[in-house]
């Protein structure tokens, strides 16, 4: 009996994949992984982007791993094979970015391979309050992306409020309505992985350069990534001064605001400000309720109004977490026959994160802070820059934008303080907390107290 090759066994995995998640849904997450090797015990699985392997990994790892089992048995390990950390690219792929192991771009006669994942179309991204600048900007880049007053752009926002969704849109429509133009999406590691190889022995520096100086859209995600890569931001800074000399769009996303960058040399960090800087925010409550039903329309699973609501309300955080949960109720409803109800909504949430037991608006917030603290109420809004009054007026802007959906500018109104106040108060907390365990002790009691 002949032992099977690694792209045999890969497709029979698939094979295995389409009947655990179903056909929609593995187009959406396998149809570009391809089987790199098998080696050892270890599966490489070769796909567009580190980011696309962590996609997988977050929503998709339950049914990969009962696939892999059922048809390789036991692995030592599996890893993601991304452009990279490929160390030789195939010699018959679209033109990409560098990517194998001399770190050069080959160009050949396929079309311009841009990174950007189909899935991420703006056809099916939801607008609301949290997001509504971001979108308005983006809207206004892809009418006219040679404008140069939102030139460059750079979006901030927490971990899975819909940047990376929104940035890719914008990409796709771009790529769309200007054929021919270069538009290229990239991970700020993906990039700093390319420079590196490209810089080492046997690599080809001037090609990387001439690469992304050729391009006339670039898309760079999570540019924080690049903290304290020197040489990394120097490169970077040269391509985004030559992009934005020859009037080329340059778009950066992030998880934190360009003043909040540590390790950044201040010329980069006054390009990624030059331009736009847009906050986006955690998704609002309605924002949340049409991720809920977009993604039940997607997958065809009924789900009824008390659990949009009971979900929505208490799964607060991030798109991501949505679609966890969702995930795991199609998994209940499909593998123990559970009907999508409220019970299952409660048992999965409650298995997700811990469910807050109250709704807290900002004055009940406020009181519980005065109350730990001892202080009036009519103190915390007054002017004083006492040290304890500070910090307290501080630590409610912090707890508001954690556990309610009020906008910075809301909270800066009802604190008496602009915006800018606001925000550098909540970045102090953040920052804090990471140092100070007396803080971390005092944030910790009052929260008790709102729990009551």
């Amino acid at each position: 009996m002949s032992v099977k090759s690694h792209f045999e066994l890969w497709n029979e995995c698939c094979a295995e994949l389409r009947k655990l998640i179903g056909d929609e849904a593995f187009g959406f997450a396998f149809a570009d992984v391809i089987s790199y090797s098998l080696e050892d015990g270890v599966l490489s699985l070769k796909v567009p982007s580190e980011t696309y392997g962590m996609m997988i990994d977050r929503q998709y790892a339950a049914p990969l791993k009962e696939a892999i089992l059922k048809v390789y048995g036991s692995l030592n390990d599996l890893r993601w094979i991304y452009p990279s950390a490929q160390p030789k690219a195939p010699a018959k792929e679209p033109e990409k970015a560098p990517a194998n192991s001399t770190g050069a771009p080959t160009k050949q006669s396929k079309p311009f391979y841009s990174n950007l994942n189909p899935k991420f179309s703006l056809d099916n991204y939801l607008r609301s309050d949290c997001n509504k600048v971001a979108c308005e900007i983006v809207n206004a880049i892809i009418e006219r992306p040679k404008q140069p007053t939102f030139n460059p752009f750079y979006v901030f926002g927490p971990t899975g409020c819909g940047k990376t969704h929104l940035l890719q849109g914008m990409g796709l429509k771009l790529a769309e309505g200007n054929p021919g133009k270069r538009v290229l999406y990239i991970p700020a590691r993906d990039f700093q992985g390319q420079y590196t190889a490209a810089e080492s022995p046997g690599g080809n520096i001037n090609q990387f350069f001439s690469f992304y100086q050729s391009i006339d859209v670039l898309i760079v995600d999570d540019i924080q990534e690049l903290s304290g890569k020197a040489k990394t931001q120097n490169a970077f800074f040269n391509i985004f001064n030559h992009l934005y000399l020859n009037n080329h769009t340059v778009v950066f996303s992030s998880d934190r605001a360009p003043a909040d960058i540590v390790s950044f040399e201040d010329r980069l960090l006054g390009r990624l400000r030059q331009g736009a800087v847009v906050e986006m925010q955690k998704p609002d409550l309605n924002l949340r309720r049409e991720v809920l039903r977009l993604r039940a329309r997607e997958n065809g699973m009924p789900l009824s109004d008390d659990v949009i609501e009971y979900v929505a309300g208490n799964i607060t955080e991030s798109i991501r977490e949505l679609d966890g949960v969702m995930l795991s109720m199609r998994a209940q409803n499909t593998f123990r026959n559970k009907e999508i109800n409220l019970d299952l909504a409660r048992e999965v949430v409650n298995n997700s994160v811990r469910v807050s037991k109250k709704v807290f608006n900002f004055d009940f917030i406020a009181d519980k802070v005065c109350e730990y603290y001892e202080i009036e109420n009519t103190v915390l809004f007054s002017k004083s820059r006492k040290r304890e009054i500070s910090d307290a007026r501080q630590i409610v802007a912090y707890l508001a934008k954690k556990y309610t959906d009020m906008p910075l500018t809301a909270i800066a109104s009802c604190l008496n303080r602009d915006h800018s106040t606001v925000i550098y108060s909540i970045n102090n907390i953040t920052k804090r907390l990471g140092v100070d365990k007396k803080l971390q002790e005092e944030i910790s009691s009052i929260e008790q107290l709102m729990l009551g």
